[in-house]
């Protein structure tokens, strides 16, 4: 009994404390006005951002004034001295005691380090525990032994990667990887997790006990249709596509998304280097100068292949199609395999698959079991993946991640399910719609905008233009204390962002008085119109 009388006690001196602030909330401007303050605040910083950036580096360069500058230079001098293996015991002692009282000066000066794994050695000193995090980038694609120097030199440690991109390469087969292990008496089985073939560093962090990985769930790169292939084909569905594309570049003739150009050509073994078809590399080369010169495109552009060869015949017949270097310099052209497009990413990257029916079968075993290497090819594109190759045996090749690049985009993005209202949710959001086409206006229901619907938009493109998201909440959008949902809010935030005009109206409002809610969008509307 005693617990619930504390619990009630506490409550009651917080509600008690409540009283005071929410008369202050009653003070403050609306909520509209305040989301609006929000984004013009947001668009300014973004504008005097990359000025602030460049002051603040100022602020921080250099050391002070009565820092002992000879002691740093030799310092400096000792260090390198130390790495070569020659400096005398009373020198290397008096080097790593002066380090260890001159770090923290020099850290707080420059309190952030960037370095690769295996340039650790030669850019920081051994000093453990020297920073209090390490982060290591693109982890899946580190083996264990290499990031070792970096966690070394801190007290803590992250990890951001993708295990459904690229990961390590390794020439240890896993059966000489095996042998090692046991060579030296590794037999317990929790400790095969630091095999150097089987793991990266991300799989050692996200297997180890009490850790969590976050799953970062909005992707803001990709047009929808495209980063709907990875998010169906790789992620479960899970990711968010928050990419506004409006302001994507698109090729002159072409329309966002995944298009195709069915080319059943021979594929011919490359030897090592793996399979090559020349009527897929005359066709790209054929797009490329279309899109570069014919279409005069000013956007970036990639070409991608499966295999090395195939690369290597794309590079030459592109750079060699009479399509002017300068163009090619401008559009940033760059033909690789996806390992070399790692971290990069274009306006139109054309993927050239290089396989078929008739392919040899150690190059189809590749093609089957290497599924990341296409998610990184796809997730390379903002706009347009243009896909060269044979399209009906993709559509049936019995491997998941080639047909479902050839499925039709409704495979990959099922329309929701069709409720009484369709396209409407509710039936006041229909009764709204109705309303505003009977006074002439055109609005569009569940209109897609950064991985969210809008219950009803008004677009005008004509004169000034004009985007208005109008949204009919019912009790679901409260919290239980009757206020909008946090989430509510930060949507309105990101729409007035990126130019919208955000207009909410309550269920118990369309009820009481309709014409008054159509009222006040027809005066923002024709406000508009007035004011260009």
């Amino acid at each position: 009994m005693w617990p619930i009388l504390e619990s009630a006690m506490e409550f009651s001196r917080l509600r008690l404390e409540c009283f005071p602030l929410e008369e202050k909330t009653k003070k403050l401007p609306p909520l509209e006005q305040l989301t609006e303050e929000i984004a013009e605040l947001s668009s300014r910083i973004a504008k005097i951002a990359p000025q602030v950036l460049s002051l603040d580096i100022n602020s921080r360069s250099g050391l002070p004034p009565d820092t002992n500058r000879e002691e740093l230079n030799g310092l400096q001098a000792a260090i390198r001295a130390m790495r070569t293996g020659l400096a005398e015991g009373v020198i290397r002692n008096e080097t790593k005691r002066v380090l260890k009282e001159r770090a923290p000066m020099v850290l707080k000066h420059f309190p952030c380090w960037a370095v690769t794994n295996l340039s650790a050695g030669t850019r920081i000193p051994l000093v453990p525990g020297l920073f209090d995090m390490a982060i290591v980038d693109e982890a899946s694609q580190s083996d264990i032994p290499s990031a070792i120097p970096i966690l070394f030199r801190a007290r803590q440690a992250g990890v951001v990667g993708d295990p459904f991109q690229l990961t390590h390469c390794s020439k240890l087969s896993t059966s000489r990887d095996t042998m090692l292990r046991r060579s030296v008496s590794i037999k317990r089985v929790e400790d095969v997790r630091f095999a150097y073939t089987e793991s990266s560093l991300y799989d050692l962090f996200a297997s180890t006990n009490y850790v969590e990985p976050i799953f970062l769930s909005e992707t803001y790169r990709s047009a929808t249709a495209i980063a709907g292939y990875s998010n169906h084909t790789f992620y479960s569905g899970r990711l968010r596509v928050a990419t506004n594309q409006e302001h994507l570049s698109v090729p002159s003739g072409m329309k966002v998304g995944i298009h195709w150009t069915d080319v059943r050509g021979s594929i011919q073994s490359g030897g090592g280097s793996g399979c090559y078809c020349q009527e897929e590399v005359e066709t790209v080369a054929k797009l490329v100068r279309n899109i570069l010169v014919d279409n005069d495109f000013q956007g970036s552009l990639g070409v991608i292949a499966p295999f090395r060869q195939q690369a290597n015949r794309l590079q030459d017949a592109i750079f060699d199609n009479g399509v002017p270097y300068d163009r090619l310099t401008q559009a940033k052209v760059h033909v690789d395999t996806a390992h070399g497009f790692q971290g990069d990413e274009r306006d139109v990257i054309i993927f050239s698959l290089c396989a078929g029916p008739d392919m040899p079968r150690g190059s189809r075993i590749f093609i089957r079991e290497t599924g990341n290497l296409f998610n990184v090819a796809v997730s390379r594109t903002r706009a347009v993946l243009h896909v060269i190759g044979n399209h009906d045996w993709a559509k049936s090749c019995g491997i998941k991640h080639v047909q479902n690049l050839a499925a039709p985009p409704q495979v990959l993005q099922p329309e929701p399910s069709r409720g009484p209202w369709h396209p409407h949710e509710s039936p006041w959001e229909k009764n709204m719609y109705e309303a505003l086409v009977q006074v002439g206006l055109d609005p569009m229901p569940q209109f897609p905008v950064l991985s969210r619907r809008l219950d009803l938009a008004l677009i005008r493109r004509n004169g000034k233009s004009l985007k208005i998201d109008i949204e009919v909440d019912g009790d679901c959008h409260r919290n239980p204390d009757g206020s909008r949902k946090i989430d509510d809010i930060w949507r309105d935030i990101q729409l007035q962002g990126i130019g919208w005009k955000v207009m909410r109206f309550w269920v118990y409002q369309l009820r009481e008085n309709m014409d008054d809610c159509v009222k006040k969008i027809v005066e923002v509307y024709n406000k508009n119109a007035r004011d260009k």
